[in-house]
């Protein structure tokens, strides 16, 4: 069995970051049942930068990660909920990943010390859209 090239991403701008350590968590126990490669991103990484038009425009680090994501045979995706929200950087640096370029499967993460409802929702709808697949996973922590 080859190794699962997974990528994490974080819409998170702070270090360090809950949302992150968790990501890095599920990708642990995943390689504990399979060979796995592993590469996290946040958004942190990718400065002003980020709210670039097109993606040529892009800093160099997100344009990369763009690329790995697009490669990636599973993507694990968290973020934090704040004020009913999650990160508009998150969605926008979404919008510019080619849809037929990506991962058959990603698994969507929420965390927020509160009720996730219609925010977490609406994030995995997006994933959805852009994945072949998703398995919505909800994790709350305080």
């Amino acid at each position: 069995m080859s190794q699962l090239r997974i990528v994490g991403l974080s819409g998170t701008t702070r270090r360090p970051s809950r949302t992150t350590t968790l990501i890095q968590s599920v990708a642990r126990e995943v390689g504990q049942r399979r060979e796995i490669g592993f590469r996290s991103y946040d958004l942190a990484e990718f400065g002003p930068g980020l709210g670039a038009f097109m993606r040529a425009e892009l800093p160099d680090a997100a344009q990369e990660a763009l690329t790995e994501i697009e490669q990636a045979d599973a993507l694990i995706v968290g973020t934090p909920i704040c004020e009913g929200s999650y990160a508009g950087r998150l969605k926008h640096l979404i919008d510019f990943l080619d849809p037929l370029a990506l991962p058959t499967l990603g698994l969507v993460l929420h965390r927020s010390d509160k009720d996730i409802g219609p925010t977490g929702e609406h994030l995995a709808s997006i994933m959805r859209q852009v994945l072949r697949e998703t398995l919505p996973k909800e994790c709350l922590s305080a």
